[in-house]
């Protein structure tokens, strides 16, 4: 369009200029009438196509300039822009890394985490918790409904075909809690960590969460998924299951905060299988992630199961000034 709009231009510019030149050739050669009145309507033509294409490339700036002033620069504009920060989380809570309180507060290490990172932005975190599992969470990124995801969320390389996943923030352990007198009826004089490595029976996982696809490494061993932790805890404790399969920070959790049902229960940390957590956004907000990993690098952390399970609130308290430190 610009191209059309400039053309016309220099042809209206030189038809006024000659013009002129031309009716004064004409002029010399007849006076008659119609001669001039023609050439007079000629030139009101170009005067007039002149005053149009004008109008035309001035409306076609203006449009630049609104599209100019209204497109963002880049994704972390737009967010800012907006004014607000949508952040995709579980609507179960998972305490210590988010959960609403005894004030009937959302709170946790995630919590704290990526509201931190909204205020160095200069922007609220809006929390959509309205998704019903974990792998619901992170297609609300897939799908443009959040901007972010945090939920103590696996960055599994199935999850990695969706979004991008910001560096770990924490690295946890895959682990088991198996019932002990089940184990023991498998044993039959062999060793017992030779019988973990080959358990037999039914392992129980949070169904649509990254602990099915994890629990395809026990291929002698029957999947059956659960709508919730506690069920699962529950059906291992009184031995309808083999084992509860899910990370350390859970298994430590139990153990702590459950010793009746733990007596029942061995926990078996799998020291060689992490299971790496990390914040999710779309594929198009690569600055982003960009942006994340360098705010969780700045933090240095050091996040550890130990160090959230036993002293969760100088954890949070760590966080908090480093991040106030920041602002």
């Amino acid at each position: 369009m610009h191209k059309i709009i400039n053309i016309i231009l220099i042809v209206c510019l030189l038809g006024v200029v000659t013009a002129p030149s031309l009716l004064a050739n004409v002029g010399a050669v007849t006076n008659s009438p119609d001669v001039k009145m023609a050439m007079l309507k000629f030139q009101q033509r170009l005067l007039k196509a002149q005053q149009l294409s004008i109008k035309y490339l001035q409306l076609d700036m203006a449009k630049m300039k609104e599209e100019h002033e209204r497109v963002p620069v880049n994704e972390i504009e737009a967010i800012v822009k907006r004014g607000k920060l949508r952040v995709a989380m579980y609507s179960t809570d998972t305490p210590p890394f988010y959960f609403i309180d005894q004030n009937n507060v959302l709170t946790g290490v995630d919590v704290v985490l990526i509201t931190g990172f909204a205020d160095l932005l200069g922007i609220p975190v809006e929390f959509d918790r309205s998704a019903k599992s974990l792998d619901e969470v992170v297609d609300k990124v897939e799908h443009h409904q959040a901007d972010i995801a945090i939920s103590k969320l696996s960055a599994t390389f199935k999850r990695s075909t969706k979004v991008l996943f910001s560096d770990p923030y924490i690295i946890l352990k895959q682990s088991l809690l198996i019932n002990r007198i089940e184990l023991a009826k498998q044993l039959q004089g062999r060793h017992q960590e030779e019988v973990i490595q080959h358990l037999t029976g039914k392992l129980g996982v949070v169904a649509k969460s990254s602990y099915v696809g994890f629990a395809k490494h026990f291929d002698q061993m029957e999947v059956v998924e659960y709508k919730s932790w506690d069920e699962i805890i529950d059906d291992a404790s009184t031995g309808k299951i083999m084992a509860a399969f899910r990370d350390d920070a859970e298994v430590k959790k139990i153990l702590k905060d459950n010793p009746d049902k733990a007596l029942n229960l061995l926990s078996v940390v799998l020291t060689d299988a992490d299971d790496p957590k990390a914040i999710a956004v779309s594929f198009e907000d690569r600055k982003v992630k960009d942006l994340l990993n360098v705010y969780l690098k700045s933090l240095d952390l050091n996040l550890t199961t130990d160090k959230i399970t036993n002293d969760y609130y100088n954890v949070i308290s760590t966080i908090e000034n480093k991040i106030n430190q920041r602002l």
